[in-house]
């Protein structure tokens, strides 16, 4: 067995060093694959419903600690007040395990993979895995201040920390004698690379305008800007500008001590029109301890409206099983349009000195996109 480790300086440089072992680390196919998995990383953090650093309509920093009862998830229809100030600090980690469905510790294609062995100018199928264990780590305060009784401004800036520890192994299982592959044993070749890094998110501009539509019915319609401030090569960001409408609703039920919350909105990439998103979420929050504690369950949706597949982009060759040459994406990750869906819950609880935390946290209903099995999320904030 060969191996081979090294550090790298930044994740999709982790996930291509990881390429060694089978001598594919600089190829053209392999450089776009990690670009567009850093790319779901960095559309993870500035959009996931899950994440702090996304902010408006499904983020997690903004309103969380606004009030006792309400959504801690979404976005909530009220209003801080004219001259009030909510402050917040919102934390979460990610482990990341899957992506549409696909072991992130056992990634494979379809069958070996066809590759050329320059030193011996052979044409070999290769038995080629990657395990790839990847974190995501964001902490996102946030202010919001009143600036009217039914319009409020707020501001979000996340500090983003992304590790990665990306393993290739490669096996040669067969060479090409003539037109027919011929079984192969050939040694195990292992590579790694380590890569961990902290930097800003994007930037968010949040405003929000409560509207008297209707009696039972608390009404505010939402505007977040999302600014590329995050480094998109590093997966801190997405590296476009955002322009992020919604609507929130909210209803009161028995003097407030169960509210019904409903967002429905829409992540419009201006940088790239088909990169846009449909945000969608329903949640139910009951006061447990009057004063104290409320507990709040949340339906979490977000939908990629234009993204097409790009087999074309990261195509390679493999010998399928039962002996054909097919094309198929590397690794077999198609970066095509997803919908999440996720399942959100947590406990708030009113703290000494006006603050206020929570607990929560978001586990995946569907296996679209890349995905951890649960990420928690907590806070603490304060209203002046």
């Amino acid at each position: 067995m060969l191996v081979s480790m090294a550090h790298a300086g930044s994740l999709p440089d982790a996930l291509t060093n990881a390429g060694r072992c089978a001598g594919i680390q600089s190829t053209p196919v392999v450089k776009r694959w990690a670009d567009l998995f850093t790319r779901e990383v960095g559309e993870s953090i500035t959009n996931g419903t899950a994440s702090p650093a996304a902010g408006a309509g499904l983020g997690a920093a903004i309103d969380s600690t606004q009030s006792e009862v309400g959504p801690i998830i979404q976005d909530h229809a009220q209003t801080v007040g004219q001259g009030s100030i909510n402050f917040n600090v919102i934390a979460s980690r990610s482990p990341l395990t899957e992506f549409d469905g696909k072991d992130l510790h056992h990634l494979h294609g379809i069958g070996k993979i066809v590759l050329k062995d320059e030193r011996l100018q052979e044409i070999l199928a290769s038995e080629l895995t990657y395990d790839i264990d990847a974190r995501i780590a964001v902490i996102a305060p946030s202010v919001t201040y009143g600036v009217t009784n039914n319009f409020d401004l707020s501001l979000l800036l996340p500090i983003v920390a992304i590790g990665a520890d990306v393993g290739g192994s490669n096996r040669v299982g067969a060479r090409l004698s003539e037109t027919v592959f011929i079984p192969f044993a050939g040694p195990v070749t292992v590579s790694g690379s380590v890569s961990n890094e902290v930097g800003f998110g994007d930037l968010s501009l949040r405003g929000k305008y409560k509207v008297d539509w209707w009696d039972n019915i608390i009404t505010s319609l939402v505007l977040m800007a999302t600014f590329p401030s995050g480094n998109p090569d590093k997966g801190f960001g997405t590296g476009d500008y955002w322009l992020k409408p919604s609507v929130t609703f909210e209803m009161p039920l028995w003097e407030n001590a169960v509210q019904l919350n409903a967002n429905l909105g829409f992540n419009v990439d201006l940088s790239n029109i088909k990169n846009s998103e449909a945000a969608y979420a329903a949640g139910i929050s009951f006061r447990l301890i009057p004063g104290w504690a409320s507990l709040a369950v949340e339906f979490l949706g977000r939908s990629e409206l234009g993204l097409v597949p790009t087999t074309a982009e990261t195509g390679v060759l493999y010998l399928h099983p039962d002996g054909s040459v097919v094309e198929d994406n590397f690794l077999g990750m198609e970066f095509t349009r997803h919908d999440y869906l996720d399942l959100g819950f947590g406990i708030r609880v009113r703290l000494p000195y006006h603050l206020m935390g929570f607990v929560a946290g978001t586990i995946p209903l569907n296996n679209d996109g890349l995905r951890a099995d649960f990420t928690p999320v907590f806070g603490i904030g304060a209203n002046f």
